[in-house]
């Protein structure tokens, strides 16, 4: 099974297991109406195998954060529905069907008690959901920003090479001697690294950069991971 390894990756994860439209049919419709389908209770099992696995846990705090206060009131609804739930039919299940139409007045009370009980785990949980997918989205907005702003325009001809950071306003300048191929990947895997906001990888790609190109005047990054980089040519 491939490991994923970006926080972008685990977003579209999440996204493809509890679609919108599916979590709100199954918040809002069927549990309000005290039942819910088999389809429901597969994709709910399906999150539920995989949320807790380690490469779906989020790199960032804000993002790691949001996703244990949803799964755990996610936990708590579907653990709720599998106690007080029956199965009527095929693919059918109702919450208490024996209470909610008894003539026994105590059982009708019951049922109604379980009534609110399930709506109120599904309001908390909906509201989780939505505050988890509204900071996904922000994550996906910028980064896609990020990605637009952090180009990479590299000519191998008579001009300097400058990486640019506008974020942190430094920049490392290669003069044209030093601009052979095995500098210019360098700085292909560099612009990938940024992207991926990978730190461990930037600071040995920028020590190898460092090491071929002789006449680096060399800015130190001191904010690497939330910086754009963009590499442009300078001509003489």
């Amino acid at each position: 099974m491939k490991t994923m390894t970006t926080d972008k990756s685990r977003i579209n994860k999440f996204i493809k297991l509890l679609p919108e439209q599916r979590v709100d049919d199954f918040l809002n419709f069927h549990l309000f109406n005290a039942r819910y389908t088999q389809k429901d209770l597969d994709f709910t099992n399906d999150y539920l195998y995989e949320c807790d696995k380690i490469f779906f846990q989020f790199s960032s705090d804000n993002l790691s954060k949001l996703k244990k206060v949803f799964d755990n009131s996610f936990k708590k609804l579907t653990s709720f529905i599998a106690s007080n739930f029956f199965r009527i039919q095929a693919g059918i299940y109702v919450l208490y069907p024996d209470f909610k139409n008894s003539l026994d007045t105590e059982k009708q009370n019951a049922w109604h008690k379980k009534l609110n009980e399930v709506n109120k785990l599904a309001d908390i949980t909906e509201k989780d959901y939505k505050n988890l997918l509204k900071e996904m989205k922000k994550y996906l907005e910028e980064a896609e920003q990020k990605k637009s702003a952090a180009t990479i325009n590299i000519k191998n001809s008579n001009g300097n090479v400058s990486v640019n950071s506008p974020n942190s306003q430094q920049s490392v300048n290669i003069s044209k001697n030093d601009l052979t191929p095995e500098v210019l990947e360098i700085l292909k895997q560099l612009q990938k690294a940024v992207d991926e906001k990978d730190e461990k990888k930037i600071d040995t790609l920028f020590k190898k950069l460092k090491a071929r190109a002789k006449n680096i005047f060399w800015g130190v990054i001191t904010n690497g991971l939330s910086a754009v980089f963009k590499i442009n040519e300078t001509s003489n």
